[in-house]
């Protein structure tokens, strides 16, 4: 960062400015330091309170829990790591761990500096106009009320840190691309070692960062000057290029297409299928670019599950068509402009993953934190090359005050997130046909220890959406805690048997079977909840085909009805339900439980039979695939041994 440091007055203000920037958006993210958690963060975070009880770090714990990672295919175990930084405070809620994401943007928010400053230099602008367009891109990046929630909901750092790696691998790049036709060699070698890195360590951090290598290549190709060599370099430069642009790109083609064929363009555990999500995703992606450049306040926040679902209707039609015209022009205006054409190639790529064929959710804020960045680069680059010299001042005004505006919003969105109670309320009267906004709002007032509005709030959600299980199991739990009188807890639970075979999705569905477990075990509720009504609760839900497809959560009601019969002391029932978890998904911890009952009732035969007849699926992540491998052979090295000894 050495050319960054101020050489003379202009540099010695901008850096004054920037630093006096930053600090102020680190203020506005304060606000949102008193938030509350989120719907991914228990899921992800919850071992932590474990993993640090009595204020001591078990150390096998945290090993267990970095490499144990299933929010993706290759576990996340660097975000998982980042959390042991702050996660003995887990348990006194998620502000410290808020405080790390701010300062994970605030550092990003630099490097977006060096990165739009190095491109200046490549391109050989003046430094002014250099430090000019790295102000204000670094400016508007920061500001963007768009990405709040990517630093004010806790697990999404997982997206911030990877976008760490990934501006680190950027910006790396290009400080070596400087050199590449006075020392091509060498500049090759550090320039694909910097994406190399940035790619690795972003993509153990999120999956996203696979798209570094097509994103650099869309820079290289549409905002650097054509590298000039001697000949004999030309053929190496070739070589440079198809290994570190070409490849990774026609890998990522190859995934997408496979993905495609796999799914058939169908969906487990979704409301939509392919044709569905793509026809939806070329909306949403206008939302995104309607929201980067005019952002309101109560249009940000962690519920966007009620997005319409479009298929082929005028709406996704025209959104399709629009995003085929502006590739259109920016190719015809290529040769004269390129900066509209990497704005629009940048932006479509960064969302190639998460917001094409994949089957994922539809809508998420966080999705944007890369991508925003080629639209805000070409707008101030634009003002930059074409505003005419006597108009700079009034320009550089008018952007100003646009990043005021901009940061008047941000702080806007902060300040709601750092009021639970406040934007629990308002994000449930933007969004009153999302079920997670609902479950919020009822799950704020049930903390706050009002759960008779929490039971009102659910019940007019479930009078509304009559199919969506959640209201309907959230406020059977609710009214078992208020002790409802028998005859209305026996109409309830018929409300929920009937929604579970109809229900769209699984929200919040086994988390509440755990609670009202927990209900039943401390005999809540006048004993209404028996064992063989938690039973039969999970059997319905797994006779809906949009919860039984998602193998997990199917994999887990099973596991939930065995534990249940195991309570009992049934060996046999729980072991049948132990095997339909393990026909669903082998794996070593459905095998354990499997394994260990079997033991307890000295059945070793048929435990090692269990082992021989289920091998597990590994994970694809290395280490914890050879940390399964591990604990799979103690489970058969146990089973040996004790058969051996009763023999």
């Amino acid at each position: 960062m050495d050319h960054i440091l101020p050489t003379n007055k202009y540099n010695l203000i901008v850096s004054v400015l920037f630093f006096v920037f930053l600090f102020t958006v680190c203020w506005i993210y304060s606000l949102g330091w008193t938030g509350s958690w989120h719907f991914d963060d228990s899921a992800n975070l919850n071992s932590l309170a474990i993993i640090f009880q009595n204020g001591q770090l078990n150390q096998s714990d945290a090993i267990n829990f970095v490499l144990a990672g299933d929010a993706g295919p290759l576990g996340r175990p660097l975000s998982l790591l980042s959390f042991l930084i702050d996660g003995s405070s887990y348990s006194y809620g998620p502000s410290a761990m808020l405080y790390t994401n701010t300062l994970l943007h605030l550092l990003n928010g630099v490097l977006v500096f060096a990165l739009c400053f190095y491109i200046g230099r490549i391109q050989e602008l003046a430094e002014s106009k250099t430090l000019w367009i790295a102000f204000f891109v670094s400016f508007f990046w920061l500001a963007s009320p768009l990405l709040a929630s990517s630093s004010l909901m806790v697990v999404q750092r997982m997206t911030v840190l990877s976008s760490t790696f990934m501006l680190l691998g950027s910006v790396g790049y290009l400080y070596f691309r400087q050199q590449l036709s006075s020392y091509p060699t060498k500049s090759m070698l550090f320039m694909g070692l910097s994406l190399g890195l940035g790619t690795l360590l972003g993509i153990f951090s999120k999956e996203q960062a696979i798209m570094l290598p097509t994103l650099i290549w869309i820079l290289e190709v549409h905002l650097l000057p054509k590298a000039q060599f001697n000949d004999n370099k030309q053929t190496l430069w070739f070589s440079f290029k198809a290994l570190c642009f070409y490849l990774p790109t026609f890998f990522i083609i190859t995934y997408l297409t496979n993905n495609i064929i796999r799914s058939g363009g169908v969906y487990s555990g979704r409301e939509f299928d392919m044709a569905e999500r793509l026809w939806t995703e070329a909306v949403i992606l206008w939302d995104y670019i309607k929201l980067v450049f005019f952002p309101r306040s109560l249009a940000f926040g962690p519920f966007h599950d009620d997005y319409p679902i479009y298929s082929f209707d005028l709406k996704s039609l025209l959104a399709a068509l629009s995003w085929l015209i502006a590739l259109g022009l920016a190719w015809a205006v290529r040769k004269k402009n390129p900066l509209l054409l990497f704005a629009v190639l940048w932006f479509l790529a960064a969302h190639l993953i998460e917001s094409s064929v994949i089957g994922l959710e539809l809508y998420f804020e966080h999705r944007n934190y890369i991508a925003i960045f080629g639209p805000l680069y070409v707008l101030v680059a634009v003002i930059a090359n074409h505003v005419p010299a006597k108009q700079f001042k009034l320009a550089t005004a008018l952007l100003a005050t646009y990043g005021l505006l901009q940061l008047g919003v941000l702080f806007q969105t902060t300040s709601l997130f750092g009021r639970p109670d406040l934007s629990a309320e308002l994000w449930y009267i933007e969004h009153p046909n999302s079920t997670r906004a609902t479950l919020h709002l009822a799950g704020e007032y049930d903390k706050s220890g009002d759960p008779f509005t929490a039971l009102k709030i659910l019940d007019e959600a479930a009078e509304k959406q009559k199919k969506v299980a959640a209201f309907h199991l959230l406020g059977l739990q609710v009214a078992c805690f208020l002790n409802r009188d028998i005859d209305s807890l026996q109409t309830r639970y018929q409300q929920v048997v009937t929604s579970l075979l109809e229900t769209p999705n699984s929200f919040a569905i086994f988390d509440t079977l755990g609670k009202l477990e927990n209900l039943y075990h401390l005999g809540a509720c006048h004993n209404f909840l028996t064992s063989n009504i938690l039973r039969d609760l999970a059997l319905t839900a797994l006779q809906n085909p949009i919860i039984a497809s998602s193998a997990k959560v199917n994999a887990n009601l099973h596991i939930y009805i065995a534990m249940l019969y195991r309570h009992e002391g049934n060996l046999e029932g729980s072991m049948q339900h132990l095997i339909s978890a393990l026909e669903v998904t082998p794996t070593v911890p459905i095998l354990g439980l499997a394994v260990g009952l079997l033991h307890s009732a000295e059945l070793y035969k048929e435990a090692e039979d269990v082992l021989n007849q289920f091998p597990p699926v590994l994970p694809n992540n290395p280490l914890l695939k050879k940390n399964m491998e591990g604990e799979w052979g103690k489970l058969q090295e146990l089973t040996r041994a004790r058969l051996y000894s009763t023999q």
